[in-house]
């Protein structure tokens, strides 16, 4: 995120620091539900962690 950032003429964040977004995010909002970071995955290994969540 923080490269994208960076590399952008404009920000999604007003004046949060990605790091202070983040940190907000995880803090604040409830663990309910599946959490994955899907960030480094092929659609099909997002497919292959939802559907092994599922059967959790």
């Amino acid at each position: 995120v923080r490269e994208r950032e960076e590399a952008r003429g404009k920000t999604g964040y007003g004046e949060w620091t990605v790091e202070a977004f983040d940190a907000y995010l995880r803090s604040g909002t409830p663990r309910i539900g599946l959490w994955l970071d899907t960030s480094g995955q092929r659609p099909e290994e997002t497919v292959s962690a939802i559907l092994a969540g599922l059967r959790e």
